[in-house]
C-alpha cells in the first residue's frame, strides 16, 4: 500500500475553490445494476485504502492515548481499551481537581465501576462519573476511526464534487450529517479525501448544519498501520488562513488487535 504523502502548504491546502453539491441523501441502490451513489463509492474505496472492510470487522481491540496538545501547557491525556464487539471498555482521565478516574463498564448500556485515586465510589457519584465516561468515549473514539462510521446508522452522506486548492491539488469532498443519533446529531462534516491515497487529507467541523462558517478544521496526517487497518494519529488544527494554531489532538499512542487479553479489563486490586 502507498505511503500517505505529506501535506500540502496548509494555505493552499485551505484556499477551496468548491465543487457542486448534490441534492438530497445519498444512499445504497437497492435495484439490480443500479449505479452506487458517488458518496458511497467514495467511501467504499477510502476503507479500503484504509485496510479494507474484512480488516475493519476483525478489529476488536482498540488501545490508544488521546491527547490534546494546546501549545501552551502539559498535553491532556485519556488512555482508552475498548472491546470493540462487546462494549467493554476502560478509561483512565484526569479529573478537573487534580485526582484521576478510572471507569470500567459497559459502552452499551453505561454500567459500570469508577474509582477516583484509587478508591472505588458509590451513590449517585458513580452514575454522574460513568456518564462523562461514556461521553468521552463517544468523542475520542470518533476522531480515532471516523472515516470507518460513515455507513452507521444515521448518519447521511452527501457528494460534493471535487475540490481544488490554490495549488491545483484535487480533494474529493463528501459531507456528512446525521439523523437523531449520538449526542451531537445538529453536528456537519466535510471530509476532503485525497485521490492519490484515497485516505482523508483533512475536514471540516460545523456545530450547527446551518452554519456556514466551520469552527474547527484540522489536518489528517500521519497514517500508519496498527494491526489490520490503517489510522491517522495526527490532527493539527489549522486557521482559515491555513496557518497552524499551535493546538493539536494527537494519539501517541495507538494499538489495535484482533483478540483480546482478558485481563486488560480487570479492576484495580485494592
Amino acid at each position: 500500500m502507498r505511503a500517505a504523502r505529506g501535506p500540502l502548504t496548509l494555505a493552499a491546502l485551505l484556499a477551496i475553490n468548491g465543487g457542486a453539491a448534490c441534492a438530497g441523501r445519498d444512499a445504497d441502490s437497492s435495484g439490480a445494476g443500479e449505479p452506487v451513489s458517488p458518496a458511497l463509492e467514495a467511501e467504499s474505496l477510502m476503507v479500503v485504502a484504509m485496510g479494507g472492510r474484512d480488516a475493519w470487522e476483525s478489529a476488536r481491540l482498540f488501545e490508544f492515548v488521546w491527547a490534546v496538545d494546546r501549545g501552551d501547557a502539559q498535553p491532556l491525556e485519556r488512555r482508552h481499551v475498548w472491546d470493540r464487539w462487546t462494549g467493554r471498555y476502560r478509561l483512565e482521565m484526569p479529573l478537573q481537581n487534580e485526582t484521576r478516574m478510572l471507569a470500567i463498564f459497559d459502552a452499551n448500556t453505561v454500567e459500570g465501576r469508577v474509582w477516583v485515586d484509587g478508591v472505588e465510589l458509590s451513590g449517585d457519584t458513580v452514575g454522574v462519573l460513568l456518564a462523562r465516561a461514556h461521553a468521552v468515549y463517544i468523542n475520542d473514539t470518533y476522531w480515532f476511526i471516523m472515516p470507518f462510521k460513515w455507513r452507521d446508522p444515521g448518519v447521511n452522506l452527501v457528494h460534493l464534487g471535487i475540490s481544488t486548492d490554490s495549488a491545483g491539488k484535487e480533494w474529493e469532498t463528501v459531507e456528512l450529517t446525521f439523523e437523531n443519533v449520538g449526542r451531537t446529531p445538529n453536528n456537519r462534516y466535510r471530509a476532503y479525501i485525497d485521490p492519490a491515497t484515497q485516505r482523508m487529507g483533512w475536514w471540516e467541523h460545523f456545530r450547527n448544519r446551518v452554519d456556514t462558517t466551520t469552527n474547527t478544521r484540522t489536518l489528517w496526517s500521519q497514517w500508519e498501520r496498527r494491526g489490520p487497518i490503517m489510522v491517522s494519529l495526527d490532527r493539527p488544527f489549522v486557521t482559515p488562513a491555513g496557518e497552524r494554531t499551535g493546538r493539536r489532538i494527537y494519539f501517541p499512542s495507538a494499538r489495535i488487535a484482533t483478540t483480546v487479553d482478558e485481563s486488560v479489563f480487570a479492576p484495580p486490586e485494592p
